[in-house]
């Protein structure tokens, strides 16, 4: 000090550097936590953004409900009214359709 300053001001510029150094830290912590959350953001991004598989799974449902829908057409003319099981239970024609995948 040359003594053009007073000890007043001294540590008052002395305390405002400190709250900026405080204020910078904090902004780097966070400035630090967001550049490392970005590669993960970019994956979530590319991965919203892929080509999905509706219209195949779409395409193949439809399929699978003609082929049920004819089944159970085909049982329904078959088979007229309630048949029972050994145990005296009502076994709906529907349930005869077999399950396949």
């Amino acid at each position: 000090l040359d003594g053009g300053m007073s000890l007043g001001v001294f540590m008052t510029s002395v305390a405002v550097y400190k709250k900026l150094a405080q204020v910078y830290t904090e902004f780097y912590s966070i400035f630090m936590a967001v550049s490392g959350s970005l590669g993960a953001f970019k994956k979530c991004v590319e991965a919203y953004n892929m080509e999905t598989e509706l219209k195949g799974r779409k395409e193949l449902n439809r399929k699978r409900r003609a082929a049920t829908h004819a089944t159970r057409k085909e049982i329904l003319g078959k088979i007229a009214g309630h048949q029972f099981s050994d145990t005296g239970a009502v076994v709906f024609r529907t349930d005869m359709i077999d399950i396949r995948l």
